[in-house]
């Protein structure tokens, strides 16, 4: 499973192109979306363009509202490293709640990188946030998405893979009139397609 796309994530945890994103160009080929699969199935270095949608205007300074509801013992599924005043969260598992709301939220997910500053009004330590997550309770949470607006400017931005050796992308490609649309990037590999 997976493909070049994967490991091109894996490699480039801060700039990870994500389902929404945009191919717009493939080796210097733009015309249409078609022309641009074309270049995609060649067994050469890919030097793509690509459009990453950004969720920033749903992340403002004061953190997005979060409510996970971990009544009937659900785990969070995630990696979390306590911090003074904040958990990081340092991976989002396939399976759990915030891998439920990511599948629920495809415009607004909580990834690697993410701080919870607050879980039920408790705002005070990471490790008193913490205590929160291990509740039974509907967890009401505030979370800063680190965004990646930098990596992705307004032309896009360039992101070489090698298929040479015939490796699949490891994505869903949706073929739009002048670009391909990343529907979805699957698990290992360069990128899954």
């Amino acid at each position: 499973q997976g493909g070049l796309f994967a490991a091109y994530n894996e490699a480039h945890a801060d700039a990870q192109v994500r389902a929404g994103a945009k191919i717009i160009e493939v080796n210097g080929v733009h015309s249409s979306g078609n022309d641009i699969m074309s270049q995609c199935k060649l067994r050469v270095a890919l030097q793509m363009k690509i459009l990453q949608v950004s969720p920033v205007s749903l992340w403002d300074q004061q953190g997005a509202q979060v409510t996970l509801d971990r009544r009937a013992g659900d785990v969070l599924g995630v990696g979390i490293d306590p911090q003074d005043d904040h958990l990081l969260i340092t991976r989002v598992d396939q399976g759990g709640l915030f891998a439920a709301y990511n599948e629920a939220h495809a415009d607004a997910q909580v990834r690697a990188g993410a701080k919870i500053i607050e879980v039920n009004g408790v705002h005070s330590s990471g490790n008193d946030i913490m205590s929160q997550c291990k509740l039974r309770v509907a967890l009401q949470m505030k979370i800063l998405q680190v965004s990646p607006v930098s990596l992705w400017d307004q032309q896009g931005a360039q992101v070489t893979l090698d298929r040479r050796a015939g490796d699949v992308l490891g994505v869903g490609i949706d073929p739009q009139d002048d670009h391909l649309l990343i529907t979805r990037v699957d698990q290992g590999g360069l990128f899954a397609a």
